[in-house]
């Protein structure tokens, strides 16, 4: 039997920083621009994230980040985006009319496409480097 022993320090670099990820939409242009989402709308997901009868509900976390909306998706990994659909446009209803009023139209999937957005940007590649 042959075996191998390495010593050293592996050192992932990811294309996205610690601190973006984690980073609060409402707070953060950086992580706003991951998503492509405008400060209205961060704002307008802080609000779904918050309300006692919405995000609260469902177990969504006040403080948006694309760590707290990857980790409730995860949550919920059993289940195709798809199926999740209604929910996540029930969260919406009601509140989209709010940053329509101030002229820009939300898709009727707009909180499920962030979600889909926050999983394809967790499966960004990292890069290792071994020492």
């Amino acid at each position: 039997m042959n075996t191998t022993s390495l010593n050293g320090h592996v050192n992932l670099v990811g294309e996205i920083s610690t601190e973006t990820w984690r980073a609060p939409f409402v707070q953060s242009k950086e992580a706003r621009r991951l998503l492509n989402v405008t400060l209205e709308e961060a704002q307008l997901l802080e609000k779904i994230c918050r309300a006692s009868d919405r995000g609260k509900a469902v177990g969504l976390k006040q403080n948006a980040s694309c760590a707290s909306l990857l980790k409730w998706r995860l949550s919920l990994a059993s289940y195709p985006i798809e199926e999740l659909d209604p929910l996540l446009w029930t969260l919406q209803q009601g509140m989209v009319e709010t940053t329509q009023q101030s002229g820009q139209q939300l898709d009727e999937h707009w909180l499920s496409n962030i979600f889909t957005e926050v999983c394809e940007l967790a499966q960004k590649p990292l890069t290792g480097k071994y020492k």
